[in-house]
């Protein structure tokens, strides 16, 4: 009996060993993020644009994004497909993302769409104001700031006075511009759906 004993033992040590060796090579997981939808060149991306992953990939924190790490307002460097583990290259660096500035601007409800949320791209359309409303003087578009993705909304639809304000982040080299048209026109916003699977 105590042979039998012994050999189960020996057995169990055995077993014990092997799942301990099994489980002590198993490379450790890493999260990383992955794009959930397809991205093109030169689009300014936003956190509703990655799915963070947990992942086998031991000493690659250098080459991929990890999963901590915060990628809103940064710009796409090539286009990334759905799916992808996200490189390090294909992103900007924190440096890159400082070159623009985050400006925020009231628009009146009825010239935007409904449910505008973080993330989204829009067009920005700017038109005169007209001097002499009395006379039904009509108001001229100005120019239209293609491309700009939402950093945050704020829409109380409990306000009686009819307006949202949107916060978005602008090259540093066009904010003078667009703080001149956000102060001396009318605003109307498109919302872009192209950039959207």
């Amino acid at each position: 009996m105590r042979k039998r004993e012994l050999v189960g033992l020996v057995f169990l040590i055995i077993g014990a060993s092997g799942v301990y060796l099994s489980v002590r090579q198993t490379p450790p997981q890493y999260i990383y993020l992955t794009a959930s939808r397809d991205i093109s060149v030169g689009e300014i991306v936003s956190e509703q644009d990655f799915t963070p992953e947990s992942l086998y990939l031991s000493n690659s924190e250098n080459k991929y994004v990890s999963g901590s790490f915060d990628l809103d307002g940064h710009r796409a460097l090539r286009s990334i497909t759905r799916g992808e583990i996200i490189p390090r290259a294909a992103i900007t660096s924190e440096i890159e993302v400082e070159e623009r500035r985050l400006l925020t601007f009231v628009v009146a409800r009825s010239q935007a769409p409904e449910q505008l949320k973080s993330g989204d791209v829009i067009d920005l359309y700017f038109f005169s104001i007209p001097s002499n409303v009395a006379l039904n003087e009509p108001a001229k578009l100005i120019t239209v700031v293609e491309q700009v993705r939402i950093r945050a909304v704020e829409d109380d639809q409990a306000q009686f006075d009819g307006k949202m304000t949107i916060s978005a982040l602008f090259d540093k080299n066009q904010t003078r511009e667009i703080i001149t048209l956000l102060a001396n026109s009318s605003i109307a916003v498109a919302q872009r759906f192209d950039h959207h699977d």
